[in-house]
């Protein structure tokens, strides 16, 4: 998963930025890299064999793509489980397409776009998981000039 090594860095890059904001205490965990456990790589693995790193906790997820007419761009989706789980908002994302070849979801204007890797920030056990809500808004305001934002919110550049 090379092509996505750029985005998780920025990622990482922004998490620190982020906690600038916040007390030691309350610090996010970087990604790490892409073999790391909090990654996923559904891009050839079958429905009934994924497993969803944080699934059970409250936080932010990331899904890692392309828009299918461009495949050279990675794309991403950001998104938080503020109120529920991470595995029941990455369901909602990816089951429509679970019996595909791949993995598609739309961006904001419809496009479709290919899902190859998930990764998860688990606020649950350290953090209010309110901070998801505040760190998926960051992330996104960071990373919208930098990458394909599959999100709808956000893209608008200000």
């Amino acid at each position: 998963m090379q092509i996505y090594t750029q985005v998780i860095d920025r990622i990482n890059k922004a998490i620190k930025g982020f906690n600038e904001q916040l007390s030691e205490k309350h610090a996010i965990p970087a990604l790490g890299s892409a073999t790391d456990i909090p990654f996923m790589n559904i891009s050839k693995t079958p429905w009934d064999q994924q497993f969803w790193p944080n699934k059970d906790a409250k936080g932010v997820y990331f899904l890692f793509g392309f828009k299918e007419s461009e495949p050279s761009n990675p794309a991403i989706y950001i998104g938080k489980a503020s109120l529920g789980n991470i595995g029941d908002r990455l369901y909602s994302h990816l089951n429509p397409s679970r019996n595909e070849a791949c993995y598609r979801v739309n961006d904001g204007a419809g496009a479709p776009c290919v899902i190859e890797l998930v990764a998860s920030i688990d606020l649950s056990t350290r953090h209010d998981s309110s901070l998801a809500v505040a760190l998926e808004e960051y992330l996104i305001k960071e990373l919208r000039s930098s990458f394909y934002l599959i999100n709808s919110v956000g893209n608008k550049r200000e």
